[in-house]
């Protein structure tokens, strides 16, 4: 089921992004594992959640898209080519979509 949740890395890139949402676990900022509610820890967010919670930061940035890759149910980022065509702007994995949203917020709130 770990799969199921977003790194400590990326979980730690979204608090500082403002993530405060309720979750299932938590990594224990210690051991950095995921655990129950209890200690010093770090919310982690399923990847439905991070997706949920970056989308409206760049919801007017016509340059991307996300999508589903339907074979394995990943996150996929794409970016704007032309006016009719997209290409991937992530490998089709949650963690490269992830990586790839929190970096474009960042870059867009400098």
């Amino acid at each position: 089921m770990e799969e199921q949740f977003v790194p400590y890395e990326l979980a730690l890139s979204l608090k500082e992004l403002g993530f405060n949402e309720k979750c299932l676990k938590s990594y224990n900022k210690i051991t950095y594992k995921l655990s129950h509610l209890n200690g010093p820890i770090l919310k982690a967010p399923l990847w439905q959640q991070a997706i949920k919670f970056l989308i409206p930061m760049i919801d007017g940035n016509s340059t991307y898209r996300i999508i589903m890759v339907k074979k394995n149910g990943n996150y996929m980022l794409q970016e704007r080519k032309d006016e009719f065509n997209f290409v991937n702007y992530s490998d089709g994995s949650n963690s490269d979509c992830i990586e790839k949203l929190i970096e474009i917020v960042k870059n867009e709130k400098l």
